[in-house]
């Protein structure tokens, strides 16, 4: 997997003790969701599961990062929830979906593997909702840690592309915790040589179909 580095949240503290940890423009930006009118909740059929994906593709066109197909998605998550293996909570504002979180269930851990919003959700601070409800939601089903996916291996790059999400996930605390990563297991080196060549190709390729698509 391409996450090298994370946060990770103790969630032994009580609910008041975490909140008043938060960052204070992430404490404030929690409390704007109520303030204006978003509601949450846990998704429920695929018509929630499609939503999602939509506000999902808008976020890769926005943040440049491939998305793939509704099929692959729908099979994914469908299969992950309906196991009690991950959960996906909604935000909706003035009747509309607007963003969407969904986190797996990983032993003792909790974690934050998808989130998106369209430009209506970031006006309202509904990431922030969403985050705070399921690190919540977390505490209360037992979990240990919350995690909250990638964030830069060196903090101080500025150009890395995961200083957004990072600026966005250190508002609610945790402490960084690095990985070995994935390593590749050569046994051809010739056609590795070749994959190596022309994976970048591909990866652009798949951007740019991305970006052309409807």
């Amino acid at each position: 997997q391409p996450v090298l580095a994370t946060l990770e949240l103790d969630l032994a503290p009580d609910s008041e003790t975490l909140m008043a940890a938060l960052e204070k423009d992430t404490r404030w930006s929690v409390r704007q969701v109520a303030k204006r009118g978003v509601t949450l909740r846990e998704a429920t059929g695929d018509e929630d599961l499609r939503a999602f994906y939509e506000l999902y593709a808008v976020t890769g066109e926005r943040a440049k990062f491939i998305t793939r197909t509704w099929e692959y998605y729908r099979l994914v998550w469908r299969t992950l929830i309906d196991a009690g293996l991950a959960t996906l909570r909604i935000a909706e504002h003035d009747g509309a979906p607007v963003a969407g979180a969904m986190t797996w269930h990983c032993g003792e851990k909790e974690l934050y593997m998808y989130g998106a919003t369209n430009d209506a959700g970031r006006k309202v601070f509904a990431a922030y909702g969403l985050v705070w409800r399921s690190i919540e939601a977390a505490r209360e089903q037992g979990f240990r840690r919350f995690d909250f996916g990638g964030i830069p291996v060196d903090l101080a790059d500025t150009t890395d592309t995961m200083q957004g999400p990072y600026r966005f996930k250190k508002g609610f605390g945790g402490v960084p915790v690095r990985y070995v990563g994935a390593h590749d297991v050569v046994p051809h080196a010739l056609p590795y040589r070749a994959y190596r060549v022309a994976e970048p190709a591909y990866t652009r390729a798949l951007q740019l179909m991305r970006g052309a698509r409807p």
